[in-house]
């Protein structure tokens, strides 16, 4: 009795897992409930492929959300420098002149 209990509370905790995985945004195809609560090999590999990309992901969107910071940071700082510098192609003919 002890026995089939523990593995209703295994399936449900299980589902919980992945169903907060899923609202994260991860991608779970191949990832199944009951082939990972009999340790499936391939359903774990999946689980662990699909947290990886995720991980990636997240990885790839911060570096792009710094370096973007960064191009603002210094957009805003050469307008303070410079408020009245508007480059264009008239002065660099002037320049060159």
């Amino acid at each position: 009795m002890w026995r089939a209990g523990w593995a209703c509370n295994a399936v449900e905790n299980i589902r919980a897992c992945l169903v907060a995985l899923e609202r994260l945004g991860v991608n779970l195809e191949g990832v199944s409930v009951k082939e990972l609560r009999e340790g499936s090999l391939k359903s774990v590999l999946a689980l662990f492929f699909a947290l990886s990309k995720y991980k990636q992901r997240l990885k790839l969107q911060a570096e792009a959300n710094k370096a973007k910071k960064h191009d603002d940071m210094l957009s805003s700082g050469l307008s303070q420098l410079f408020p009245n510098h508007i480059p264009g192609k008239a002065q660099w003919s002037q320049l060159s002149m």
